[in-house]
Formats: structure tokens, C-alpha cells, sequence
């Protein structure tokens, strides 16, 4: 098992492993992408920097990859690299998941932050939650 960084050139290789796994998520030019490698991506993360630290948009682990400990693994190895707060918005049920890795629900969020938290929470529940260190 293999975690890189992966280079903007590189974030082609991640969209298709979401679209192949049924997400709708995407790796942008402001996102740092994180992916495990098995010897193919088997997960793989994305963060957007905002305010002084980074915001977890997607995470996502093969489907016949699961409750291996997958995200898990990729996500510590991350959150041990960076400096800075970590925010996310998860529902209520992945909560112990991301606990599990240094979260613990947010007591304040950037403004930016914020504003999306409560736009989404229109359509779906969701937690805001945060990593400070690992």
C-alpha cells in the first residue's frame, strides 16, 4: 500500500475512480488530493484550503474495499502531514468514523464555512466537525 499527493495533472486518474464508484465528487485545482494506491486507488481524499486551514470536500473508499480501514489509514497520514485545522461536514452516522481519526464536532467554523454548512443542512443533515492534531 502506497499514500501520495497527487499532482493537478494526475486528478483526471481520482475523477474517474469517483465516477467509478458512483460519486459525485470531483478533484478541483484548489484541492489537495490524497490517494491510497493498492496497487490501484482504493480511496482517496480531497482538501480545500480556506480561512487558516483546509476543508475536508470528499473522501471516498472503493466499494469492495470497505471496513478495512482504508480511510482511516489515508486520512491519519494526512492529517499527520498538516499544520493547520482540518473541517468537515459528514452525516450524523459517520460521525465515530472521523471521531476515530482526531475529529470532534466543530464549536466554530470559518464564516465561509459557515454559510455552505447552512446552506447544505437545507437539503440533508450534517455535523460540522474538526482536527486540530493527531
Amino acid at each position: 500500500m502506497r499514500i501520495d499527493i497527487l499532482m493537478d495533472s494526475a486528478y483526471p486518474l481520482v475523477n474517474r475512480f469517483y465516477k467509478t464508484q458512483g460519486s459525485r465528487m470531483r478533484a478541483r485545482g484548489q484541492h489537495q488530493v490524497w490517494v491510497l494506491r493498492d496497487p490501484d486507488i482504493a480511496c482517496a481524499l480531497c482538501l480545500e484550503p480556506v480561512a487558516e486551514g483546509f476543508w475536508l470536500t470528499s473522501l471516498c473508499t472503493a466499494v469492495e474495499r470497505r471496513q478495512q480501514g482504508l480511510a482511516r489509514r489515508l486520512m491519519t497520514t494526512c492529517l499527520a502531514q498538516l499544520d493547520s485545522p482540518v473541517w468537515l461536514f459528514c452525516a450524523p452516522e459517520l460521525a465515530p468514523l472521523y471521531q476515530s481519526c482526531g475529529f470532534a464536532p466543530a464549536e466554530q467554523l470559518p464564516h465561509a464555512l459557515q454559510q455552505r454548512l447552512q446552506r447544505y443542512q437545507r437539503h440533508k443533515r450534517l455535523i460540522a466537525m474538526q482536527c486540530t492534531s493527531v
